[in-house]
């Protein structure tokens, strides 16, 4: 409210006071023989005038932000710290918080009109019905029977020792509310304490798998818990030998974790480091590997040997070694899939959308059909990966695959819902579409290809793995398109 606004309300209730003092003298001057109902009649208008003050005295506390007090909070209430005893014709501060007690409490007669500040038949009216509630605590040590309506030191220390109560009852209720958060932290603490590592329940059964078959499935590892692992050591085990593999891989779902990892030909171990592979809840990491063209009738499998081969931010527990199913090498040779840069592609323009940013050929050869579960190719550009996205994947004009956008391995997969097949001694064409960022430089450029060969999952319909890939859509300049 402004200062004129003020003016105006504190003159209003300066008029009514003054109203309700011509009232009350001409009622006490009013001649003895005066009638009856004109004294009523002077009384109600007295009565109104009292109201009328209360009212406006209701809206003053309302606009300097004073709420009105609820039943229920009566405990903080109790503290007020009274100096006085407090009987009819009395005002002030004290009043107005004995008031809210009353009101509180349940006792006040007219809760229409609210705490005023000045203590009338009302105030005394509703004190008696407080005291006569607790008469027990506040009248009974008096000899009293029946509330009063004064406030004097039997009222008063009896609600000094409610605010005692109310201040034990409020320090208990913390007490408590920090004790059950302490418990719920401790529990929470209990249950993460590190990171269980177990044989996922779908790990790979035992198989026999054809030579030169890539990105074959052979443990899968379930991490349950909440950390972050760095580090994790496989280990080659069985009557086989290192040579058997090409590389190791680390994938959760269909996201490769790092690039390939040979083993070693002394520890028979393959080393994945700076993982940050943050564990939160449960999670399922396989271990997949390219195998060579040598090895038939070699038995191998893949296996965590102990806790020291995973290295996180918190204690690794399980049941060591953790190792998955033996694998047989066949004599017979998976097919193979060859990839390679296709046609021309022209430089799209910043912002465009659905702009064609690369073309590579897939080829299975004669051995067998293939049918195209996955591919991921690598951007090598210097084009922020934020900035391409809503990607499509094409085969004569037809979508086979999506993706958002590009991964923080900067690459984008394609996953296909139906595999596309592509039967033995056959090729198509792909496509990469996608849209550009308004926030590209002129001079930044788009490279699109194959950084390993397992980011291509085909699986050959014959012997029912993933076939052999020749890559021919690499790093090398000349075998994909630079685009600017």
């Amino acid at each position: 409210m402004d200062y004129i606004g003020r003016s105006k309300f504190f003159k209003a209730i300066g008029l009514t006071i003054a109203s309700l003092v011509i009232f009350v003298g001409i009622a006490s001057v009013a001649p003895k023989t005066a009638k009856s109902e004109t004294v009523e009649e002077l009384q109600a208008q007295i009565q109104a005038l009292l109201q009328q003050i209360a009212d406006l005295q209701a809206q003053l506390a309302a606009l300097e932000g004073e709420e009105g007090t609820t039943e229920g909070e009566a405990g903080s209430l109790y503290c007020y710290e009274f100096t006085r005893n407090l009987t009819v014709g009395m005002s002030g501060d004290d009043v107005r918080a004995l008031q809210e007690i009353l009101i509180a409490e349940g006792t006040w007669t007219r809760p229409d009109i609210g705490a005023t500040g000045y203590f009338g038949p009302i105030t005394k009216a509703s004190l008696a019905a407080f005291q006569d509630k607790y008469a027990e605590d506040i009248l009974y040590p008096l000899g009293l029977t029946k509330g009063t309506g004064y406030f004097g030191p039997s009222t008063r220390s009896f609600l000094e020792e409610q605010c005692l109560l109310a201040q034990e009852e409020e320090e208990e209720e913390e007490e408590e509310e920090y004790e059950e958060e302490e418990e719920e932290e401790e529990e929470e603490e209990e249950e993460v304490t590190g990171i269980s590592v177990s044989l996922a329940e779908d790990t790979p059964a035992s198989a026999n798998i054809p030579k030169n078959a890539s990105n074959v499935p052979f443990l899968k590892i379930k991490f349950t818990g909440k950390g972050t692992v760095d580090k994790i050591v496989i280990t080659r085990v069985g009557a086989g030998s290192t040579g058997d593999f090409s590389y190791l891989y680390l994938y959760d779902g269909e996201t490769k974790l790092t690039t390939g990892r040979s083993l070693n030909s002394s520890t028979h171990q393959a080393r994945f480091t700076n993982l940050n592979l943050e564990i939160d809840g449960e999670k399922v990491i396989t271990v997949t590997a390219d195998l060579s063209g040598s090895g038939a009738g070699n038995v191998d499998a893949l296996q965590i040997t102990s806790a020291d081969d995973i290295t996180a931010d918190v204690e690794i527990s399980g049941d060591f070694p953790i190792r998955g199913n033996d694998m047989a090498l066949t004599n017979v040779s998976a097919g193979t899939v060859t990839i390679d840069k296709s046609g021309s592609v022209d430089n799209p323009k910043v912002g465009q959308e659905d702009a064609k940013l690369s073309e590579f050929k897939l080829t299975a050869d004669s051995t067998e059909d293939i049918q195209v579960e996955r591919i991921a190719l690598y951007q090598g550009g210097s084009v922020s990966r934020s900035e391409i996205t809503n990607l499509e994947l094409k085969v004569g004009g037809e979508v086979v695959a999506t993706a958002e956008g590009i991964n923080d391995q900067d690459q984008v997969v394609f996953v296909f819902d139906t595999p596309y097949e592509i039967e033995k001694g056959n090729s198509r064409i792909f496509e990469v579409y996608g849209d550009i960022g308004s926030g590209v430089k002129p001079d930044e450029t788009i490279k699109f290809y194959l950084d390993e060969a397992t980011d291509l999952k085909a699986i050959g319909q014959r012997y029912g793995y993933a076939v052999a890939v020749t890559n021919n859509y690499d790093s090398t300049t000349a075998n994909h398109h630079s685009l600017t």
